[in-house]
């Protein structure tokens, strides 16, 4: 990685070593992190962290998607018919 560059993790927050990457900012190596989730470590304590709250489906859109597939899973459930994206 070259000096100065700065991480966007969209990812899963486990594929970040949170220390190492602190290591790193503090070393001078790493400009900064923007992260999407809470860190466990001192990290959001950093002015060269931004972090933000993980609200990437909380648009209107992907509400009123959510709610249309809700309801075809009811209405697919109530006339036998296994439900859509079926979770366990």
């Amino acid at each position: 990685m070259k000096n100065g560059a700065f991480i966007v993790n969209t990812a899963r927050k486990e594929i970040l070593d949170e220390k190492a990457v602190f290591a790193t900012i503090n070393s001078g190596k790493l400009a900064g992190l923007g992260i999407d989730f809470p860190l466990e470590t001192a990290l959001s304590g950093s002015e060269n962290i931004y972090i933000t709250n993980h609200i990437g489906a909380a648009t209107s859109e992907a509400s009123i998607r959510v709610r249309k597939q809700y309801i075809s899973n009811l209405s697919r459930f109530m006339i036998g018919e296994k439900p859509l994206h079926r979770v366990n």
